[in-house]
């Protein structure tokens, strides 16, 4: 419950800024912020190898300690990574995504982003590790507001005409602020929970790396095709519908993203340490599994008929007239999303019972799905978004049938 409305907190900002917003910047510029956010978000799903993940579940504080610090290690390289392939590549992806000289410049802070958020979840699982729910609420928190006053203040700027280069990309700047912020917190709080930045011994770093090398080499991967699947569809409706489409693809997913970022990633977090450690004790865990489905089901059904129903009235009072896209977008993909509500929470049994190739192969049929939605070329946006939604309801019914699947076998092996 902390969680849940310390989350609800964080995100009740930037959505009461949203009508703000939605005001001051247009479908494009909101386009081309969700490009950046996804980019970032796929990024992060590879950048510590998910080494986040085994901190909650490893046996001993001192081997969490060290795979914390082991995943901010291999974070810092993979941004310089990123940072000399985009060197490297400059004209490949400026003419891909099309981004106009005056957004070129954002575009070259997405190595910081990727570091300071995969950083940060390496912390912030340490965090649900030692039950330090407040901190990450309050974390939350911090990110939220300082990103929405950081974008509210540069899309002030832009509506008076000053500064022009800096508060056309106010979105993207405003992302960044948040983002530097939440680091700097969380890196404090850590010293502040029984962590200590200054011991750094390579030599146990690596042996914890090495002890838990399934996550990267079963989960990383998947993870990140998994992310990739997820936030992909950005990219191919900027290819095929443009820009100005995106923008309003993005305030369809920011609408609906919206109960999985309230009560679905924090019941997750919530979940994984009490099987986790109900799995340690060798106890049963299909009642837990049950129960917490039954609670995210009893949210989800009545919540998704009762969207799909006023999501236009909200669109137009919130966001104003330049929205009707969005809104027929948010109607044909809320029972997807009431979907993925339900099984993305549960499973997260999957890493607690480390059986990561099973997600393994379900991540990579996402991947191959989600990338056949390049071939609607042609296709109306209508179309499009009803084919995608059909393609998430039965991926993550399959994915739901596998997690169930799991947890029976490994009950069965438990009452013997």
């Amino acid at each position: 419950m902390i969680l849940i409305s310390g989350t609800f907190l964080a995100q009740l900002i930037p959505i009461l800024l949203q009508p703000f917003l939605r005001r001051i910047f247009t479908p494009r510029e909101f386009g081309y912020f969700a490009i950046y956010t996804t980019i970032v978000g796929v990024l992060i799903s590879l950048a510590n190898l998910k080494y986040e993940s085994a901190i909650v579940i490893a046996k001993k504080n001192t081997t969490a300690n060290d795979l914390l610090k082991g995943g901010i290690i291999i974070s810092f390289f993979f941004s310089i990574l990123i940072l000399i392939m985009m060197i490297l590549f400059k004209e490949n992806w400026i003419n891909f995504f099309q981004i106009p000289k005056a957004t070129q410049v954002m575009f070259w802070l997405i190595p910081l982003s990727v570091f300071v958020l995969s950083s940060y979840q390496c912390m912030n699982f340490w965090f649900i590790r030692k039950k330090r729910f407040k901190t990450s609420s309050v974390n939350k928190l911090i990110r939220r507001s300082s990103e929405g006053i950081g974008q509210l203040f540069l899309g002030f700027l832009k509506k008076g005409g000053a500064n022009k280069a800096l508060s056309s990309n106010g979105l993207i700047v405003g992302g960044i602020i948040g983002e530097v912020s939440n680091f700097i917190f969380g890196f404090w709080q850590c010293k502040k929970y029984e962590l200590n930045w200054a011991k750094f011994n390579l030599s146990k770093i690596k042996e914890a790396l090495k002890t838990y090398k399934e996550f990267p080499i079963f989960n990383a991967i998947p993870s990140f095709l998994n992310t990739f699947s997820l936030m992909f569809p950005v990219i191919i409706v900027s290819s095929l519908f443009g820009e100005e489409t995106t923008g309003q693809f993005d305030l369809s997913r920011v609408v609906l993203a919206l109960p999985l970022a309230l009560i679905s990633v924090s019941v997750s977090q919530v979940y994984l340490q009490k099987i986790s450690e109900k799995i340690n004790r060798k106890e049963k865990i299909l009642k837990e599994y049950k129960k917490m489905f039954f609670i995210l089901a009893s949210l989800s059904v009545p919540g998704a008929i009762l969207g799909y129903f006023i999501c236009e009235p909200i669109f137009v009072v919130f966001f104003g007239d330049n929205w009707e896209t969005a809104i027929k977008i948010t109607q044909i993909l809320i029972f997807s999303y009431a979907i993925k509500f339900i099984v993305s929470p549960l499973s997260v049994s999957i890493i607690a019972l480390e059986k990561l190739r099973w997600s393994a192969l379900w991540q990579f049929s996402y991947f191959v799905l989600i990338i056949g939605l390049f071939f609607l070329n042609g296709k109306s946006i209508e179309e499009f978004f009803i084919i995608y939604a059909c393609l998430d309801v039965i991926i993550y019914l399959i994915y739901f049938i596998i997690t169930t699947y799991l947890i029976l076998s490994y009950d069965k092996t438990i009452s013997k």
